[in-house]
Parts: structure tokens; sequence; C-alpha cells
């Protein structure tokens, strides 16, 4: 691989098979960037989706915001040295991906993807990476230990609270529990028109 671009976070190889229903890839290779190994906990718990993982880190320490993201968004947060983990549209039978944006480059217009292969990366050029993020409503995580939460105080995290239920909701559904997803949709929907 050549030199990495002035914008680039080194993350740690996570090997794929590392990944598991209990805890996602994607959130995996964030919390050992941040010098935590939460996969051995994660194996002894029965996850099925993102949220579930996603809780597991915050039992762990961490604090995340599923929130509407810009591409402008992302390179700030690469930029504080935060790697965003950005939703997707499917690849090879899925509905919807995770990935974790580890940079960009400025003079080519790419965004720095994580591919769990050493030396390897992926660049996406900006646009063609905004068409298809924009699919799935530009939805980026973030997660930082607790005691850096600070830094995101100040932000204005679209979309945090009514994400979390949809990923909430998404989560009761793969546990079969469909019809506790719809009522907490519909709770969720009765209280944004209270308000």
């Amino acid at each position: 691989m050549e030199s990495q671009p002035e914008h680039f976070l080194n993350l740690p190889l996570v090997s794929k098979s590392e990944e598991s229903s209990s805890l996602p890839l994607v959130v995996n290779v964030v919390a050992k960037y941040w010098g935590e190994d939460i996969a051995q906990q994660a194996a002894d718990e029965r996850r099925t989706a993102m949220i579930d993982g996603i809780a597991h880190a915050e039992s762990r320490g961490f604090a995340s915001y599923i929130y509407k993201s810009s591409i402008k968004d992302l390179k700030k947060r690469i930029d504080q040295g935060i790697p965003p983990i950005v939703i997707m549209p499917g690849v090879h039978g899925t509905v919807q991906h995770a990935m974790v944006v580890s940079g960009y480059n400025s003079e080519e217009r790419r965004m720095i993807t994580y591919v769990p292969e050493p030396d390897t990366v992926g660049a996406i050029p900006e646009a063609k990476f905004q068409q298809e993020w924009e699919q799935d409503d530009m939805t980026a995580i973030i997660m930082v230990p607790s005691d850096m939460k600070e830094v995101l105080k100040n932000d204005s995290l679209k979309f945090v609270k009514s994400n979390r239920v949809c990923f909430e909701a998404e989560g009761l559904r793969l546990r079969g529990n469909v019809n506790d997803a719809i009522e907490k949709l519909q709770n969720a929907t009765a209280k944004c028109f209270r308000n």
C-alpha cells in the first residue's frame, strides 16, 4: 500500500473470523481502536443485531450516537480522531451493511474505508460514496469512550433518538419479537406527534 493520506486513522486489524452475531466486526474494530477488547465478553452473550453490539459496547464503557451525518461531518470526525461507522446499502444478499470510515483523501476526493486485511483499504470516490450512503439516509454511528463524550456535546447530531429507536426495533424484529418492534415504533411515533 502507498503512504497513507494526511487524514487517516490507523485502525487495528481485526480478522473476519472474529466477527460474530454477538459482536459486529465494525463495533469490534472501533472498540479495539480505543484500546478495549470487548469481543471475549460478547462471545458469552446471544445477540443478533447491530444495536446489540452497540449496547454491549455501551455496557463496557462506551457512549454511542446513531445519527444522520454528512461527508463534511465524517471528515470532521476523522480529523478529531474518531472513526465513524456508516450504514450502507446491502451487498451479497444483505439488506444493509456497516463499514468503518478510516480516512479521506482531499486531493483525490475519496473516502477511505476499513478493510479487514493487512495493508488494504477501500478508496471510494466521494460522489459514489455519498450516492450510495444516501440510500440509507446517511446514517452514521459514533462510539467513543464515555469520558470523551464531551467532545460531541456541542454538536447538533440529527435524529439521534429516532435512529436509536429504529435500531432497537430492528433488533427486536430480528429476535422474532415483531409485535414488540411495532409497539416500540408506534410509541415513538405517538411521542413525536405529542411534542
